[in-house]
């Protein structure tokens, strides 16, 4: 009895989210009290906490299991707590019943309509009618839900978490005809909030830097630190605007963003809607010159962001006490084993004064040529795999031809053809490296360091081809003098 597939079953449990009603423990439970009432042994348990909507099949790894287990006969039965847990769109569910089914295992629901999922006829009928009820229920649930948001835009009425400055009040009418909670301003809150956009529209401020200088001695009621200053200026609702079309904008207090190209747009009053039932903390006009001025010194926020040698450095700076590399935890290069760390502004000034030391004359010399060999030896590389990888793809198709219907094989084929599109993007970027590399001079590298740099994607590519080229490691020495030391490939 043991050593028959028949005895056992499997459990399968799916969660995407905490907030859904039915946990994996739940899940798993009713499986196992399932298996003991039809007389089954639990073979295996598999859960997971993932997307059935946002990720293929071959991206689940414990489904990908399951599958793997089922074509090698460990059982013949599976239990899942409903249909929209093994797959959320139709066609992916119809893959893995087809697969389960070629393997001859049964699929068994704990909470949906009890039939039995085998190769019959009837089964099949029924079973696809349920699945396609079961994708059609969160699309139409997310359908309801965001025309449900949109009615109360179009209606003037905002229902998010009230911000600092704002504090929820008794409902108010809105179009002469709806109630709607009503959002109104904390008096102390309000004051910071004027000041902090008046102080912020003065002429002699031009960056952030000068606000939190002009506001350092300010009591606040309830803001702790720089950064909350500077949420308070890059949000609408204290003029009683909200973004509008949040599906397809953002708004980043710098510009409007749209989802799908990344394209930055003007900030405009066109994208926000006006709130009914919030209480006004400053005039439109007044929020719309604050976020005109936070466009114009938006290089700010990107120099935080997108500081050349702090992205460059990031994967090789390394502990000198113990070799291991080290994290960048807010603003310190940390060792996870020993007390070593660093501001990374230390070690990004160490690094620039480092390079500047070295002749970099050399560099069109020795240091060079040893870059350009291991470029063109990783080139050499990539072409090798490619060329194999498009050989396997071949024999992988001819096979295909024979067995049309081998899943597996065109799953296998799916992948291999994603990697071949990996293995040319990556021969590309390193093509595209070597010719970088072979047109650096001396003097531009110079600059390149020496220099205050505006920040722009074409100096930062050029910089990584520094970087990568000619630097291997940063090592921090906190221990023994308080110095960086760069060293070359």
């Amino acid at each position: 009895m043991i050593n028959d597939p028949y005895t056992y079953t499997a459990i399968y449990a799916r969660q995407s989210s905490a907030k859904q009603s039915e946990s994996l423990e739940t899940q798993v439970a009713l499986g196992k009290n399932y298996a003991f009432e039809k007389n089954l042994l639990v073979y295996k348990v598999y859960e997971e906490a993932i997307s059935a909507t946002k990720n293929k099949i071959n991206q689940r790894e414990k489904l990908h299991n399951l599958l793997e287990d089922a074509k090698a006969g460990y059982f013949k039965y599976v239990i899942v707590y409903r249909r929209d847990r093994l797959a959320r769109i139709f066609e992916d569910y119809l893959e893995i019943k087809n697969a389960l089914v070629k393997y001859g295992v049964t699929i068994l629901f704990t909470n949906d309509v009890k039939t039995k999922v085998d190769n019959s006829p009837l089964s099949s009928f029924v079973d696809n009618i349920l699945m396609a009820v079961a994708e059609l229920e969160p699309t139409y649930i997310r359908d309801r839900v965001n025309n449900g948001k949109r009615m109360k835009k179009e209606a003037g009425e905002y229902g998010q978490k009230p911000p600092y400055g704002l504090m929820v009040s008794e409902n108010v009418i809105i179009e002469d005809k709806r109630f709607a909670k009503g959002y109104k301003a904390v008096p102390r809150e309000k004051n910071d909030i004027e000041l902090i956009f008046k102080t912020f529209l003065r002429e002699d401020i031009q960056s952030f830097n000068d606000l939190h200088e002009a506001l350092k001695d300010v009591k606040f009621n309830d803001i702790k630190n720089k950064s909350e200053i500077e949420k308070i200026l890059k949000r609408p609702i204290y003029a009683k605007r909200a973004l509008f079309d949040t599906e397809n904008y953002s708004y980043n207090g710098f510009n409007i963003v749209e989802k799908e190209t990344g394209e930055e747009l003007p900030v405009s009053l066109d994208y926000f809607y006006k709130c009914e039932n919030v209480e006004g903390i400053i005039e439109e006009e007044t929020w719309l010159k604050a976020a005109e001025k936070m466009a114009t010194i938006g290089d700010e926020k990107s120099i935080r962001v997108y500081n050349p040698f702090k992205r460059l450095l990031l994967e090789k700076v390394y502990c000198k006490k113990c070799n291991n590399r080290m994290e960048l935890k807010g603003d310190y290069y940390k060792c996870s084993t020993c007390n070593n760390s660093m501001n990374y502004k230390r070690v990004n000034a160490a690094a620039k004064e480092n390079l500047l030391v070295i002749k970099l004359r050399n560099i069109n010399n020795e240091i060079k040529k040893k870059a350009q060999e291991k470029i063109k030896d990783e080139i050499k590389e990539n072409k090798a795999n490619l060329i194999k990888n498009i050989n396997l793809q071949r024999e992988k198709v001819e096979k295909f031809l024979e067995y049309p219907n081998d899943k597996d094989l065109r799953i296998e084929i799916e992948s291999l053809s994603n990697e071949e599109v990996i293995i040319s993007e990556k021969l590309r970027e390193l093509e595209s490296r070597y010719k970088s590399l072979m047109e650096l001079s001396e003097s531009k590298i110079t600059n390149l360091i020496k220099y205050k740099l505006e920040v722009s994607e074409s100096n930062y590519t050029t910089l990584k081809d520094v970087i990568d080229c000619f630097v291997e490691k940063v090592e921090v020495d906190k221990f023994y003098g308080k110095t960086c030391t760069v060293r070359l490939l």
